[in-house]
């Protein structure tokens, strides 16, 4: 069991790393830090974490450990904070340049990559709490259009989705976001 006052935020547990934040300072103007098996907190120090946390949530698009954090100055993704166990097949899977156009989007979006795809590609959209929107397949083209609807046709609210290439074998191959208004 552990408590702390001013705890905002908890976050989901990654081989006994559980992201916590805070409404106010901890330890030298620290926001937020690690909880560990231990019950030790390792202080997670960034100029762009030192204010307020409003929500710590599980970011699933990449193959490590990984969440996203809302503060009073904005949206801030975390990544790679702990050791993996396994091969992380990103690193050796060679990237490609993933560009959506026009950001922000208001009616369609273009989605497109200047290297060549393989085949059975599959572009998945994600909204910022990290849940599947829609994939869509992508051949060899290089370019797709989004039509910033769901999987059953509904027009998408204004906001942030991420943008997520994957070849058949489901490796991630590019990434990217857009903004919807």
């Amino acid at each position: 069991m552990f408590y702390s006052s001013n705890l905002a935020a908890i976050g989901p547990n990654f081989d006994d790393l559980i992201p916590l934040g805070w409404s106010q300072p901890v330890q030298d103007d620290c926001y937020l830090a690690l909880l560990n098996g231990n019950d030790e907190i390792i202080p997670l120090e960034h100029q762009y974490l030192g204010s307020p946390v409003v929500d710590i949530e599980l970011f699933p698009l990449i193959n490590t450990p990984s969440f996203y954090v809302i503060n009073s100055d904005g949206l801030y993704y975390l990544t790679n904070f702990g050791a993996s166990s396994t091969a992380d097949e990103m690193l050796t899977t060679p990237k490609l340049s993933l560009c959506a156009y026009p950001n922000p989007a208001s009616e369609r979006c273009a989605i497109k990559t200047q290297n060549t795809l393989p085949n059975h590609s599959t572009l998945s959209v994600y909204n910022i709490r990290g849940q599947l929107i829609r994939e869509i397949p992508w051949g060899t083209v290089h370019e797709l259009s989004w039509d910033l609807r769901d999987a059953i046709g509904r027009r998408m609210p204004s906001g942030i989705y991420y943008l997520r290439l994957t070849d058949r074998k489901g490796a991630t191959r590019a990434t990217s976001r857009v903004v919807v208004m």
